[in-house]
């Protein structure tokens, strides 16, 4: 049900969910094995943790399984601000940097992040494609960033060599949450590399708006200014 539900467009996903959800309500069991924390959450009232196949958690507090979850990545990568990998593959190193280049894990709502990586290929790629996914703690996609979408003259072809990527996004106007970043590479065929949940940047609050006050879950996902114009004398 995951994989159908990743794959589904907007209205196929919320179709199917709607059903699932009436399934539930009329006293049918269902079993939904998921990394969509929003889905889990919507739809269950019980949640079971798994772990290399070891139950880790079991409880009928969901939001407070969902973010023991979430944050157990986090607590098992430490403090390192740059994820490396020895295992041969495409990409040797990935991690976010502020303006000055300096490796960073937390930002205030608004800022600036570069999404940067290392790559090293040995054979001559067609079509590359790159991307980086943003998810909220919930497991909800907020942004993806892509060089076919966002590069005026992506590159046709990448020959074998060392590359380093950069992906500089000038504001995040996102609300105070935990933000998991994740990774694609590709060529016109094949996925040649991909991460999930690779490190994770923090937003703070902060005095976004001007006003004093500040962005929070409950008003959503993004913190968009709007300027407002409250008016009288005019006729009923």
């Amino acid at each position: 049900m995951d994989e159908v539900l990743a794959v589904g467009d907007a209205a196929f996903q919320q179709k199917s969910l709607g059903k699932m959800g009436k399934v539930a309500r009329a006293g049918r069991t269902v079993l939904l094995v998921s990394h969509n924390m929003a889905a889990i959450e919507s739809l269950c009232q019980k949640a079971l943790w798994l772990k290399d196949g070891q139950p880790v958690a079991y409880n009928t507090d969901i939001s407070g399984i969902i973010q023991a979850y979430l944050n157990n990545p986090l607590e098992e990568a430490g403090d390192e601000a740059a994820i490396a990998f020895a295992d041969g593959g495409i990409v040797r190193e990935v991690w976010a940097s502020d303006e000055n280049g300096q490796p960073l894990q937390a930002i205030q709502t608004g800022s600036g992040v570069t999404l940067q990586a290392r790559l090293t290929l040995r054979e001559q790629i067609f079509a590359p494609q790159i991307r980086f996914f943003l998810h909220n703690s919930r497991g909800v996609k907020v942004a993806t960033f892509a060089t076919r979408l966002q590069m005026k003259s992506p590159p046709a072809q990448l020959d074998p060599g060392s590359y380093e990527v950069f992906c500089r996004v000038n504001s995040l106007p996102l609300v105070a949450d935990n933000y998991h970043v994740s990774m694609l590479v590709h060529s016109r065929k094949d996925t040649l590399w991909e991460g999930d949940n690779l490190f994770n940047i923090e937003v703070h609050e902060t005095d976004y708006y001007d006003t004093g006050r500040s962005p929070k879950v409950s008003h959503g996902i993004a913190a968009i200014k709007a300027d407002w114009t409250i008016q009288n004398g005019l006729p009923v």
